[in-house]
This record gives C-alpha cells, structure tokens and sequence, in this order.
C-alpha cells in the first residue's frame, strides 16, 4: 500500500486542514461509497433502510459481566421510551441477511472510541430485522469504523461472545479508502468524479465563475 496515500488519510481530517469542515463533507458521501464497496465485495446491497423494533428483541436471560449488562440496560432503556431504530443498511450475501451501520467518528474531532460506545448499540442483541413489511432472521452485523483504534480488537472479541451465534464484522474506512485509490476501481473514480463535479460547481457559483463564463 502507498505510503503517500495512507499519509494523505491520516491528515485528512486534521484540524489544521479544516477537518471538521471535511468530515461534514465525506459524511455527505461517504455512506454511498460504501454502499458501492460492499456491492464490488459481493454482497447484495438492498434499496433503502430496514428497522428493528425494541420490543422484539429478548432480553438475554443471563448477564455476563458489566459490559453485557450495560448493552442489556441500554436495551431496556429503548424498550421503554422508543419503538424503533433505523440502521444504515440491509445486505445480503449466501441467503445470509447482514444489518450494516456507518459510523465515522474521527477521533482527533469527536472522541468517542469504539471499545467505549459499542456498548451502547442495544440493537447488536438483535435476531430479526424487518424490511419492506417483511421480517427475516438475521446472521449478522456489519460495522463501519473511520480507523482502527487502542482496544477495538479485545472489544469485538468480547461482544462476539454475547451475540453467538450472529456475527460481527467491523470494515475500516480509513482501509477501503486505501484500497480504492490503490486500486483505481471504475465504480468508485466515477462516483468521486460525480461528488466533485457538483461541489466544483457549488464553489463556481459562488466565486461568480459560472456567470463570468457564460
């Protein structure tokens, strides 16, 4: 992997480059990026969001240490006062059905690691999503994290024993980034192509370029 790319990554979003002012930007996009990712990786991406609704989901009936027990009163907490959650996507590989949520939390700008907040998804104890009126059982959850951090490996492994038998993949953003400028995939240079066209166009506007061209 370039040296120079994964360089340019990691100053990305630097507060001395504007970095909130990025994040704001790539939150814009980068949802429909991964979309196009996962579906290069052979996975049936599906039109639209699913839910989960709290009430469905059990209640484990043993509590296994005070990380369990605090993803299980968070659960507790939703059934109570909410009805519903609304994950980014619903993906489908193998007749396995995947929920896939998108965080890009950089940590430099909003601290918020993952090996704290993970314990705060309740809907990771969740079996069954519903999609367009129907409810099917699930197999897995698929995380999006901006990079890797101090603790995430020990965490996962540590909730993958709670939710057995569904899966829990995580997929570092940082990392498909690398990958896609590494690899000059079509899919992708044509949808930053499209992102940066609009966004030049915005900055002509504003500049008065397009009327001074036309």
């Amino acid at each position: 992997m370039s040296t120079q790319i994964q360089q340019q990554l990691d100053e990305m979003f630097s507060p001395k480059n504007a970095g909130g002012m990025r994040v704001f930007l790539f939150a814009k996009i980068y949802e429909g990026l991964l979309r196009e990712y996962f579906r290069h990786s052979g996975y049936q991406v599906l039109a639209g969001k699913p839910r989960i609704f709290w009430r469905r989901i059990p209640i484990p009936s043993d509590i296994r240490g005070d990380k369990h027990k605090r993803l299980v009163s968070r659960l507790k907490d939703l059934q109570a006062n909410a009805v519903y959650c609304i994950p980014d996507g619903l993906f489908v590989k193998n007749d396995n059905y995947f929920v896939w949520e998108a965080k890009n939390w950089v940590q430099e700008l909003y601290p918020s690691p993952f090996a704290d907040r993970v314990w705060d998804f309740a809907w990771l104890l969740s079996r069954q999503i519903e999609y367009k009126g129907q409810s099917y059982d699930l197999s897995g959850f698929i995380i999006s994290w901006w990079e890797r951090e101090e603790g995430m490996d020990e965490a996962l492994a540590e909730l993958q024993e709670y939710v057995h038998p569904i899966t829990v993949d995580l997929v570092i953003t940082k990392e498909v980034l690398q990958e896609c400028i590494a690899a000059q995939y079509d899919w992708y240079l044509d949808l930053v192509r499209d992102k940066q066209k609009n966004i030049n166009q915005f900055f002509d506007i504003l500049l008065g370029s397009s009327h001074r061209e036309s």
